[in-house]
């Protein structure tokens, strides 16, 4: 397993999950749009001088680069960004917290049938379990041992809207990597933000709501550096690094690192969640290690049929 794709995935969810936090909290101070264009006009401006010097490398002509990619990258800031962000805090403005984590609860299982039918990769049994065991941690935490909660749940447009949220993330994750290996790491995310930007243009003006507080700029300054400009980056070189039907298994550690995060804020937590962090933790290791028995002619024959390793689209 590439460690540094476990650094890198695991890092961009502890910054997700100071989003979630933060974006809570902004709720009742900024709209949906609002927050969708701010975010992405500030991740903008900060990865534009990362990826002017990303221009700079031997051989890289930036302009031609996105030019030949162009449509991709539209199709990455729909999927990922500037589309994908929208809808999701669309859908928190009609569905609870508990439904929300739910629903996202099976983006891992989703990344990985896709992953098996776009890059004809297998699910071992053991990766399986390890979806399933993450996927009980996942509930545990949500419900907070309270089944009751789970008897309780109905679905509303919210719910919905969260699990366009997961289609939306699981492609994008699979496309990233067919883009970024020639565009670059830096200029994916520039461009894409970019694009994000202008598209968060058209629900802010629909729905624009900005109370200017100190807690209003310092909650958009960490969603638009933090969580839209680090936690990108990093997502985007984990599942560059392994295959996306892996790299999926990290977001079931949102929830985790959410309460961990609240934990430290003072909220308590119960015997039950402790639990479910633990079997997310489990799922999430037994899923990584469950493919490593493939070696040889056959890891090279997934490979060749999942096109790993080959730049582009």
């Amino acid at each position: 397993m590439d460690k540094a794709a476990v650094v890198f995935l695991t890092s961009a969810i502890l910054f997700w999950a100071g989003n979630y936090l933060f974006g809570a909290a902004l709720a009742s101070l900024v709209s949906a749009g609002a927050l969708t264009a701010v975010r992405w006009w500030i991740a903008f401006a900060v990865l534009w001088p990362f990826a002017r010097r990303e221009w700079t490398r031997p051989g890289f002509r930036g302009a031609a680069v996105i030019r030949r990619h162009l449509g991709g990258l539209a199709f990455l800031s729909v999927t990922g960004v500037g589309g994908y962000g929208f809808v999701l805090y669309e859908a928190l403005h009609h569905t609870s917290a508990v439904n929300a984590s739910l629903i996202s609860g099976i983006n891992p299982a989703v990344i990985a049938v896709l992953a098996a039918w776009w890059d004809r990769t297998r699910i071992s049994a053991a990766q399986a379990l390890g979806l399933l065991v993450s996927l009980a941690g996942v509930v545990a935490v949500v419900s907070r041992g309270d089944w009751r909660i789970l008897a309780d749940l109905r679905l509303n447009p919210g719910d919905w809207l969260m699990m366009v949220c997961v289609v939306l993330w699981a492609v994008y994750s699979l496309y990233v990597p067919r883009v970024q290996r020639d565009v670059g790491a830096m200029t994916t995310a520039w461009v894409t933000s970019g694009m994000g930007a202008v598209l968060g243009l058209i629900p802010a003006a629909l729905d624009w709501r900005f109370v200017p507080t100190p807690a209003t700029w310092f909650g958009v300054a960490y969603i638009g550096v933090f969580a839209s400009v680090v936690a990108y980056v990093c997502w985007n070189e984990g599942v560059v690094r392994i295959k996306a039907g892996q790299a999926g298994i990290f977001m079931n550690l949102l929830p985790v690192f959410t309460l961990l995060l609240a934990t430290l804020l003072g909220q308590p937590v119960g015997a039950v969640q402790w639990l479910g962090c633990l079997l997310v933790v489990a799922g999430v290791t037994l899923t990584l290690t469950g493919g490593r028995k493939r070696t040889g002619a056959t890891a090279r024959a997934g490979e060749a049929a999942s096109g790993e390793h080959r730049p582009g689209p």
